[in-house]
């Protein structure tokens, strides 16, 4: 789950944990895919990371790429060994906060590489 609503923001952080020292170090992008809905309904359109180099993350929130989103994503990186976590809280961490680990799925294309968060 993954939410921007009037009082709550999801916060996401995407790992680029190549640079371990039994990996490739590679740099690469990350693009993200909405699956839910807007607020007033509608699809969110797919997003995408600036580059996320070795040991760097991607970190954003929900209401500074999809305000009003409702729903899942996917996040597909172009380099082995991405991590992600996501955290919902009331807009000011006051109350509620639950934070998550994100699942990792095998990419159909590409053994390892697809990464969803909220699912």
């Amino acid at each position: 789950m993954a939410l921007h609503a009037t009082s709550f923001d999801t916060g996401i952080v995407i790992t680029n944990a190549s640079a371990e020292p039994f990996g490739k170090p590679q740099a690469g992008m990350c693009d993200v895919h909405f699956f839910g809905q807007v607020a007033g309904g509608g699809l969110a359109p797919p997003t995408t990371s600036v580059l996320v180099e070795p040991g760097a993350q991607y970190i954003f929130s929900l209401s500074g790429v999809s305000p009003g989103f409702t729903g899942y994503l996917v996040v597909e990186c172009s380099f082995d060994d991405a991590h992600g976590v996501a955290m919902i809280t009331d807009l000011r961490i006051r109350n509620i906060a639950a934070c998550y680990v994100a699942q990792r799925l095998p990419n159909r294309a590409d053994e390892g590489k697809a990464l969803p968060m909220g699912g």
